[in-house]
């Protein structure tokens, strides 16, 4: 997540109070003036669903893969 958005800080939200399953968040935090709450907490709104460009999650799932797997193989010994 760091090489690929390079941010100034990465917040790392776990998540299961009010949703019956643990998850998390990786949030990459930026400068003010694109951070929604630079220096503060960050609002539960801006982790709503539906706030992200869908080409842009797949161009990001695509490029994390491959920053996690430079080769292309599967990782599954034979």
């Amino acid at each position: 997540m760091e090489a690929l958005y390079e941010p100034l800080k990465m917040n790392y939200l776990l998540l299961g109070n009010q949703i019956p399953h643990a998850h998390w968040h990786c949030v990459p935090r930026r400068e003010a003036g694109t951070d929604p709450a630079p220096g503060g907490p960050l609002p539960f709104e801006v982790l709503d669903l539906g706030r992200q460009d869908e080409e842009q999650l797949q161009a990001d799932t695509r490029a994390l893969r491959q920053l996690l797997n430079p080769t292309g193989r599967s990782g599954v010994r034979q």
